[in-house]
């Protein structure tokens, strides 16, 4: 039997780093316009299947006209506004140990992914992607779905850039 006692210190809070301290790189700005385009797409597919569904009953197609449509409008502003107020609180740092993402208007979220948990990663670009020159960069760690990490919105130059760096990272830590 082994003679080492367990231990398990407390630490003083005051020597914990001051998070409030890191300088977050933003998001590529025109990652606001995919952001706003998906919205616009994913209302009007709404409105589209409400519109099918109602064009049985004349009587509701012409109430779908008076209510649905300001609706749309009023809801896509909405999520618009929404769009460019969450827009300004997402943001990423790469550090010496780990990546942060924090994001979040209503309920602010900070993930940060040390890169010893990172099992690898990949940089993806859809249409609209490529159309507004963004990238996103999917981590995928040890933690399954509920660990991964998204980012989105970088410039596909850095993208590329932080690729290598934590690759770089995983290899010298394996």
């Amino acid at each position: 039997m082994s003679s080492r006692l367990f231990t398990n210190n407390q630490i003083d809070i005051t020597e914990i780093p001051d998070t409030s301290q890191i300088i977050y790189t933003g998001l590529k700005t025109s990652y606001k316009s995919v952001m706003n385009i998906r919205t616009v797409i994913f209302l009007l597919i709404l409105v589209a299947a409400t519109g099918v569904t109602l064009y049985i009953n004349t009587l509701l197609t012409t109430m779908f006209l008076y209510i649905a449509a300001p609706a749309f409008i009023i809801a896509a502003t909405l999520f618009i506004a929404l769009n460019i107020k969450m827009f300004n609180y997402m943001g990423y740092a790469v550090r010496e140990n780990d990546i942060l993402f924090k994001k979040g208007f209503i309920w602010r979220k900070t993930i940060a992914v040390p890169f010893n948990r990172i099992q690898h990663l990949e940089v993806k670009q859809g249409v609209l992607s490529k159309i507004f020159k963004v990238s996103t960069v999917v981590i995928f760690t040890a933690g399954g779905n509920t660990g991964d990490l998204t980012i989105p919105g970088i410039a596909p130059e850095e993208s590329e850039k932080i690729r290598a760096f934590v690759m770089d990272k995983i290899s010298k830590n394996e």
